[in-house]
C-alpha cells in the first residue's frame, strides 16, 4: 500500500492459486455461509452474508469476472493492507493485473468488475471498513517483475511467469517488450499438483492431501515416506521438463538469450534443477533483495523494506540447455503484485513498486516459507 496525498494506492494480484498484496498472501478460495460460521478466522461480512476467506483454491477459469469471488477476495486483501496502516477506510486507487496475453482483451471488463461499486462497506475480522474506489489500472502480470529495471536487460530475454493456473511468456529485446511475442499457456503449477495426485493414486491407490504435495513443491521434501517422495519427484521432474518444452516451442534459445522465471512455480523449477533432474551441472547461488525504489533525482535513490524482502537464485549451468554462457534467474517470490506505469509515476512521483536488482551477496539462496510471501 502507498499513499499519495489523500489517495490510497493498493496493488492486488488476483492469482488462480493465491491472492497477493504488497504485504499479504492467502489462498484464492472463499466459502459462503448462510449464518455466522463456527470458526471465525478470516471472516468477511458483505451485504448480509458471511464468507470465510482463504479456504482452498478457486477453480481455474480464464475469465476472473464470472462470479463475485475475486471481488470479495479483493476486499479482504484491501482490509489487510488498511489494517497494517491503522486505517479503516478512505479513497482507494486499485492496481490489478491479468495474464499477459489476456490483458488487452479482458482489461476493460475486469476494470468494470473491480469498480462495480464506488462506495463499499464491509466487515472483515470484526472490523468495519468504508472505502471509496476512485480508479483502477490493469497491468500485464509477470512484466512487473522486471519493469523497474528493464533498461538493464541487454540482448534478448525470455520472461516466464509460472503461476498456479497459467504460464505467461514474454520476449524482451534490450529491456523492451516485443508485443508480438507474448503467450499465455494453461500450464500452471496446478497442473503439476494434479499430475502428482494421479501418480500417487496409480502407485498406491490412495488419495493424498494437497497440502502435502504443496509442501513438497515448496521445500523439495515433505513429511512422507521415501516411496511417496520418489513418486512426487518423478512427476515434478516431468512437469519441469514440460515447462522447458513449452519455452522451446515459443522461441526460447538457451545460447542466445537470458531466461527469467518468476512466480510461485519458481521454487518448483529451482528444486528440479538443483537436484540434477533436468541436467547435470555445477551451480552457484546468490541472494537478492526486493526494494522499493524512489524516482530518479529524489533524495533517496533506493531503499529496501524488510517486509518486502524476497529470496531468489541466480543459477549458472554447465550442461543442457544453456551451457556455461546461459544464466537463469529463478525467483521463489513472484514480485510486488504490480508496477505502476510511467504515466502514473509522472502523475504520482512518490510511488513506485520495485522489482529485482542485481545481487551483492555470494550466500546460497533457497526458498524459505517464513520469508517468501508468494507461496504455491
Amino acid at each position: 500500500m502507498e499513499r499519495h496525498n489523500d489517495t490510497i494506492i493498493i496493488a492486488v494480484d488476483h492469482g488462480y492459486g493465491n491472492m497477493k498484496t504488497a504485504n499479504h498472501c492467502f489462498p484464492s478460495g472463499i466459502l459462503a455461509h448462510e449464518g455466522e460460521p463456527t470458526f471465525l478466522d478470516n471472516l468477511l461480512f458483505y451485504e448480509g452474508r458471511y464468507y470465510t476467506v482463504g479456504v482452498g483454491h478457486k477453480e481455474y477459469r480464464p475469465d476472473k469476472a464470472l462470479d463475485l469471488d475475486y471481488y470479495l477476495l479483493m476486499l479482504a486483501g484491501i482490509a489487510m493492507e488498511l489494517k497494517d496502516a491503522g486505517l479503516t477506510g478512505g479513497d482507494v486507487f486499485l492496481a490489478a493485473g491479468l495474464p499477459l496475453k489476456w490483458a488487452g482483451t479482458q482489461k476493460e471488463a475486469f476494470r468494470a468488475y473491480l469498480l462495480q461499486k464506488e462506495r463499499v462497506s464491509f466487515i472483515f475480522n470484526f472490523k468495519k471498513y468504508d472505502i471509496r474506489f476512485v480508479g483502477c489500472e490493469i497491468y500485464p502480470q509477470g512484466f512487473a517483475a522486471v519493469a523497474a529495471n528493464a533498461a538493464e536487460l541487454k540482448g534478448t530475454t525470455m520472461l516466464c511467469d509460472l503461476g498456479n493456473g497459467t504460464m505467461n511468456l514474454m520476449l524482451l529485446r534490450n529491456g523492451k517488450p516485443d508485443i508480438t511475442r507474448m503467450w499465455t499457456e494453461e500450464y500452471g503449477v496446478k497442473q503439476c499438483v494434479n499430475s502428482i495426485k494421479d501418480a500417487l493414486m496409480d502407485a498406491f491407490h490412495e488419495k493424498v492431501p494437497e497440502e502435502l504435495i504443496t509442501d513438497y513443491l515448496i521445500h523439495g521434501t515433505a513429511d512422507a515416506s521415501n516411496e511417496y517422495l520418489a513418486v512426487m519427484e518423478k512427476a515434478a521432474r516431468a512437469y519441469a521438463a514440460g515447462v522447458f518444452r513449452i519455452l522451446r516451442e515459443h522461441e526460447y534459445t538457451p545460447k542466445a538469450m537470458n531466461l527469467y522465471i518468476v512466480g510461485g512455480g519458481g521454487c518448483l523449477i529451482r528444486n528440479s534443477i538443483s537436484s540434477g533432474s533436468i541436467w547435470k551441472s555445477r551451480w552457484t547461488g546468490q541472494r537478492g533483495t526486493l526494494c522499493r525504489r524512489s524516482p530518479p533525482g529524489s533524495a533517496t535513490n533506493s531503499s529496501c523494506k524488510p517486509s518486502m524482502r524476497m529470496r531468489w537464485s541466480l543459477w549458472k549451468g554447465n550442461g543442457w540447455p544453456g551451457g556455461s554462457q546461459s544464466w537463469w534467474w529463478i525467483c521463489c517470490l513472484a514480485y510486488p503484485p504490480l508496477s505502476l506505469s510511467s504515466r502514473h509515476l509522472n502523475a504520482m512521483p512518490t510511488l513506485r513498486h520495485g522489482a529485482w536488482r542485481s545481487p551483492k551477496s555470494s550466500s546460497t539462496a533457497g526458498c524459505d516459507p517464513n520469508t517468501d510471501v508468494n507461496r504455491l
